[in-house]
């Protein structure tokens, strides 16, 4: 069987069974680049697939500056559907080749000078409200860009200024949000939100579809470079806000018990990294908290 032809028939599975739009938008993602490394490799059939084709491929992924790990989750997860429906008769290569370790990628927020000169240039936009509106929900409260895009207008209690989101895992939290960020919220529902009959997402493209994944990221790259950020100091993918969002969480006096629950996570491993922070913030918070200031700065 083709590898493209294999590919459609994960997708459709992965539809049948009600897989939520992020993760469609994930394999697509990490499926295509599969795609396109066999293409190079002149590997057409899925039965030309070995565990050493699958370590060129992390190579292949390693020298693009991505992390292998997700990648591998999907295609570990493509090789064993095909297992289970008969197309597959051979070891999982995924399994075979192993996964290469990889050091945790610093965790660096978006400053706030970035943040605000991105907020300048949203202002002069085609939707200044909604993306500013989607820019300080993201910064605000944390959220992953998938569980924010799944956010329908009856989640959201403007009294209380919560919304509630389903995260992974089915888990509903709460999630809330500032006074300010609420007036671009009320402002871009008002002003600028449109829907087509049906669609009952916060929030929208201008022919009143849900607003995509795909279309943040693009939305947040234009608004950088109108911003005029460079690309390599200062990452705006949409994950990066929930980064900006836990580590001021905690430089700003919030318990890492407390992050868990807001970010939604069900251990505290990844909330051990915000943690860990850089050496940076390590630096500012020592300045802001140091006992030896505060011995010698004590009024005798």
């Amino acid at each position: 069987m083709r590898v493209e032809a294999a590919v459609k028939l994960l997708f459709i599975y992965l539809r049948s069974q009600g897989a939520k739009p992020g993760t469609l938008e994930h394999f697509e993602h990490t499926m295509g680049h599969f795609r396109r490394f066999c293409e190079g490799k002149q590997v057409a059939e899925v039965e030309e697939v070995t565990h050493w084709l699958v370590r060129e491929y992390w190579l292949y992924l390693l020298e693009r500056g991505l992390a292998v790990g997700g990648y591998a989750r999907d295609l570990h997860r493509f090789f064993s559907f095909l297992k289970e429906e008969g197309l597959w008769g051979r070891e999982n290569p995924v399994k075979q080749a192993g996964v290469p370790k990889q050091a945790d990628r610093p965790i660096k927020p978006i400053p706030p000078e970035a943040l605000e000169a991105m907020l300048r240039a949203a202002a002069k936009g085609r939707n200044p409200w909604r993306d500013r509106a989607l820019i300080l929900l993201l910064v605000d409260t944390g959220l992953r860009v998938s569980e924010a895009l799944s956010i329908r207008l009856e989640d959201v209690n403007t009294e209380t200024r919560c919304v509630w989101v389903r995260g992974k895992g089915d888990k509903d939290r709460p999630a809330f949000y500032g006074y300010r960020v609420a007036r671009f919220l009320n402002a871009y529902v008002a002003k600028e939100r449109r829907a087509q009959p049906g669609v009952g997402y916060l929030f929208t493209t201008d022919e009143g579809e849900p607003f995509s994944r795909l279309r943040v990221r693009d939305m947040l790259r234009r608004v950088a470079r109108r911003a005029g950020l460079d690309p390599a100091k200062v990452n705006v993918h949409p994950h990066a806000f929930r980064h900006t969002f836990a580590v001021r969480y905690l430089l700003h006096g919030g318990t890492a018990l407390g992050l868990r629950r807001r970010l939604g996570h069900s251990t505290m491993e990844m909330v051990d990294r915000y943690v860990s922070m850089s050496v940076e913030d390590l630096a500012a918070e020592h300045d802001r908290v140091s006992p030896g200031d505060w011995l010698l700065g004590r009024k005798k």
